[in-house]
């Protein structure tokens, strides 16, 4: 059997270059009535992975993966991101008044 170096596992590569990374966590819900989609997103501009990924490879085919991220104050906007540079999430649904008010 073939076993892969740790090297070659996308995350562990990640950690030990201290690469930054962003990402969208996004929920769609049912479709309002203009045809836009209800929703949930949290933008992740800058994220840095703080400790090393811990595979835990205990059986064939699926295993779990542990990761522990800091979310940072990005420098810029990342690509597709435009409009902060602080993590945040954004709500689309049929309110007509603030979650706030």
């Amino acid at each position: 059997m073939d076993v892969k170096e740790l090297a070659d596992h996308a995350y562990y590569t990640i950690w030990s270059a201290e690469t930054a990374r962003k990402a969208l966590i996004q929920i769609e819900g049912t479709t309002i009535g203009t045809g836009t989609a209800k929703s949930f997103s949290i933008y992740l501009p800058r994220m840095v992975l703080v400790t090393e990924p811990q595979y835990a490879l205990t059986d064939q085919g699926t295993n779990t993966l542990s990761m522990e991220f800091r979310l940072l104050k990005a420098a810029t906007a990342p690509t597709g991101m435009t409009g902060s540079t602080y993590p945040y999430f954004e709500i689309v649904n049929t309110l007509s008044t603030s979650l706030l008010a």
